[in-house]
């Protein structure tokens, strides 16, 4: 990659940025330009191909504050401004998500039937919501081998306690494209339920989703969840 010293004036981030407009940057300009500056031995080009190397822009999305702050070169104060960036980004979706419908769970279970089609692995994804009904976060907690995802009510009602949410929403998907749930699948839920009760925390739905339909356990038996009066 090499220093940005090393780079052409017109061609480094910022000015590129300037010249060009903000679309002409790669991934990587970006994230340099959010990280600023660079080390001793890396510069902030560098920095950003190693942060990238994740797994991309989406990977990143999920990184909590302190996990930034594992690579060299990122400041707590840099790690602050990149969770920062996300959550405006998060936010800015959320609100789009609002105006185009009164109703946020089916735009959900479309928007993880797309992510997962063709997925081999099983994903369980916590998305939890304030008072209001606007949603907190969408996590991707777990993924799983093609037969199961492992996961335990503890660890998902620590996710929805971390938020500070009111209630809570449980999608995962069937590789298989069976859209009837496991025993395994009705434990679980059975688990949160009892569980999240004694926290005060509601359970909104948890959806199996495939690429051909979902299941909803709000609407299906063996497990009718009771609406939130």
């Amino acid at each position: 990659m090499g220093k940005i010293s090393l780079i052409p004036p017109l061609l480094r981030p910022r000015e590129k940025a300037l010249r060009y407009g903000i679309s002409a940057l790669s991934d990587t300009e970006l994230v340099a330009i959010i990280i600023s500056s660079g080390t001793k031995n890396h510069s902030a080009l560098e920095i950003s191909e190693t942060l990238l190397g994740e797994g991309g822009l989406t990977k990143l999305g999920e990184f909590e504050m302190e996990d930034f702050t594992r690579f060299e070169g990122i400041s707590k104060v840099t790690a602050v401004k990149l969770s920062a960036v996300y959550e405006i980004a998060r936010r800015y979706n959320y609100r789009l998500l609002e105006a185009d419908s009164s109703d946020k769970i089916p735009d959900l279970i479309k928007k993880y039937q797309r992510l997962f089609k063709g997925e081999n692995q099983e994903h369980l994804v916590v998305i939890t919501f304030n008072r209001q009904g606007g949603v907190i976060r969408e996590t991707d907690l777990y993924r799983g081998t093609v037969e199961d995802v492992s996961a335990s009510p503890r660890e998902v009602l620590s996710e929805a306690l971390k938020r500070n949410a009111d209630k809570f929403m449980l999608i995962h998907n069937h590789p298989s494209g069976s859209l009837s749930p496991s025993h395994a699948d009705i434990h679980f839920t059975e688990l949160i339920l009892e569980q999240a009760s004694r926290l005060n925390l509601h359970l909104v739905d948890h959806v199996i989703v495939t690429d051909n339909g979902y299941f909803s356990f709000l609407h299906t038996d063996p497990l009718p969840l009771k609406k939130e009066n």
